[in-house]
Parts: structure tokens; C-alpha cells; sequence
């Protein structure tokens, strides 16, 4: 009698797994041999045309398959997570086959709600004077990807994310109006930056994916002050709106003293182009911040102003 009710288990298991495989991804025959997608991540230095490592706490991933009877597999903002450089998803994300094309968007920070790769929402954090970590939207687009090509030798996605935002950093130098004044600077804000922006995921063109979103509402960000560099530098990400224009005023510097000093845009305007960082330096004198000049910057801040000289 066991042998017939084990006989009987064995059958309905066989059955379930019959009905099951014409619901589920079957991964036998894809490549790699287990047909899971795994991934490594690195983020851009375009201006170097180099890549350093992505140390990002989690990611929004979409997966979607060129051929219509293999939809089943695509994925929709599957989350994954960060594990010291190993990466793992909230739920298993399988390739359609080893020479089917898909199209693989990612993003970062992982965004829970009403997240579509064309049209994602991002409110940029006002408060940035703790650090800018969560201001720094990055992405990665692959269209025409065949995981039997394209995949590396380890058989793994590596995505190359990309900053989405303008960065800043701010150089203050006293005038010698404050000689032996005991005057400092207490906060340093960017004015009228775009609160929020709609950023296309699916555009490889940084320059065409990002928008502001935040219509005649904008948004004063307070920048984070760089302690290693003698507190006279500030940073913060942003995106440029109606602050950044000819004729606005775009930075404001507050003292001890209760004074402000501000940069107004001159007339020729700045050029603030999404995805690049820039080093700005300004002199506090009597009456207002003068502009000594704006380059182009490494994004990582190592210093060094590179080719392409100053910001038009």
C-alpha cells in the first residue's frame, strides 16, 4: 500500500509539474545554461572614458523581450539589492533565450511606485548638506542586447550606469575686504533648480532623457560643504530651471555675519548640460559674489580641471 500512495504522489507531482512548465519560464536550453540573469555594475567617467565601480545600495531593472510570444519574460522594475558588490533580485529575473534580443534598462535609487522605464519621476532632495549620495540618479540603457553576444565570459550583464543629474562643486575664496574679520560662510544654496524631473530611461542620449517636471514650481538646494578640502568648497546634484538662467540669481552665500552674497547669471548665460559635473569658483566680495571661472570637472572630484576649459 505505500508503494501505490508514493506511486500516486509521484504521479500528481509529475502532473503539477507538467501543468506548471506551461506557465513558468522554462530556462533549459538558454544561456547561460541555468538562464538567469545576473548582473555587475560599474558607473561611467565619460570625460575619462573610463569606469569605476558602482557601490549603489539597490537598483530598478526591466527586462523586455523583442519577440512577442516571449513577453512571459519580461520584468518590470524588479528590485535588486547591493550585497558588498554581489548583486541579488527580489524576484528571479530569466533571459528569453540565448539569441533572443531584449532591450535591459536600469536605474538607481530604486523607486517603489508608479515607476515606468519611459517616465520616471525623481524629486531631487532639497537638503543636501548632510551629502549628496541621494541626489545621484544614475541609469543604463541596452538596446539590441543578445545575451549569447553580448554577455560577458562569466556569462553576466554588466550595466554601465550613467549620472543622470548636473553636479556642482563650489569654490569660495574670501575678498580682502574680510582680513582679520572674524566672518564665515553658514550655508551656500543653489536657487530655483528643478525640484523634480521625468527622466526616459530608454533614451541612451543623456541630454534628451531628462526634463524638468516641477512646472513653475522650483526648488533652492542646500549644498553640502566638503570638509577635506579646508570647508571652502560646497557640492551639490541638481538639474538647472529657472535659477540657472541669465539674469537670476543662481547661488546665494550666507554669513556669520548675516550678510548674503549672491551670483547672478550673466547674460551670456551658463551651460549646465545633464550627466557632467562642473567646478565653479567665486570670490565673496563687498556687495556680491564674483564669478573667476566654471570648468568641467572629473565627477568624482579628484580636483583636476579637464579638457574643454570654461562653461559658456
Amino acid at each position: 500500500m505505500k508503494y501505490t500512495r508514493y506511486s500516486y504522489i509521484i504521479a500528481a507531482a509529475a502532473m503539477l509539474a507538467s501543468c506548471g512548465s506551461d506557465n513558468e519560464p522554462n530556462p533549459n536550453g538558454n544561456y547561460p545554461e541555468d538562464g538567469r540573469v545576473r548582473i555587475r555594475t560599474a558607473i561611467a567617467e565619460p570625460e575619462h572614458r573610463s569606469a569605476t565601480e558602482y557601490t549603489g545600495d539597490n537598483l530598478g531593472f526591466f527586462l523586455k523581450a523583442s519577440s512577442e510570444s516571449e513577453t512571459r519574460y519580461n520584468s518590470e522594475n524588479v528590485m535588486w539589492t547591493n550585497n558588498g558588490g554581489s548583486w541579488s533580485s527580489s524576484t528571479m529575473v530569466l533571459w528569453p533565450g540565448a539569441d533572443t534580443p531584449v532591450e535591459i534598462y536600469a536605474y538607481s535609487p530604486y523607486l517603489i511606485d508608479g515607476v515606468a522605464a519611459r517616465y520616471i519621476t525623481f524629486n531631487i532632495p532639497t537638503d543636501q548638506s548632510a551629502g549628496i549620495e541621494g541626489a545621484d540618479f544614475v541609469y543604463e540603457c541596452k538596446q539590441d542586447f543578445v545575451p549569447s553576444r553580448d554577455l560577458d565570459a562569466s556569462k553576466t550583464l554588466n550595466l554601465l550606469m550613467k549620472h543622470a543629474l548636473v553636479k556642482l562643486t563650489l569654490n569660495l575664496t574670501m575678498g580682502d575686504e574680510f582680513d582679520g574679520k572674524d566672518v564665515s560662510v553658514q550655508k551656500v544654496v543653489i536657487r530655483q533648480t528643478a525640484g523634480c524631473v521625468m527622466i526616459n530611461i530608454t533614451r541612451p542620449d543623456i541630454k534628451n532623457a531628462v526634463t524638468a517636471a516641477n512646472g513653475d514650481s522650483y526648488a533652492d538646494v542646500n549644498m553640502h560643504q566638503i570638509e577635506a578640502l579646508d570647508g571652502n568648497a560646497y557640492e551639490a546634484i541638481f538639474f538647472p530651471s529657472k535659477g540657472q538662467k541669465p539674469g537670476e540669481r543662481m547661488i546665494t552665500v550666507y554669513m556669520s555675519n548675516g550678510k548674503a552674497y549672491s551670483y547672478t547669471v550673466p547674460a551670456g548665460g551658463i551651460r549646465l548640460e545633464a550627466g557632467c559635473a562642473y567646478n565653479m569658483n567665486l570670490r565673496i566680495g563687498k556687495d556680491k559674489l564674483s564669478l573667476r571661472g566654471v570648468y568641467l570637472m572629473d565627477w568624482n572630484g579628484d580636483g583636476n580641471n579637464l579638457n574643454g576649459g570654461e562653461a559658456e
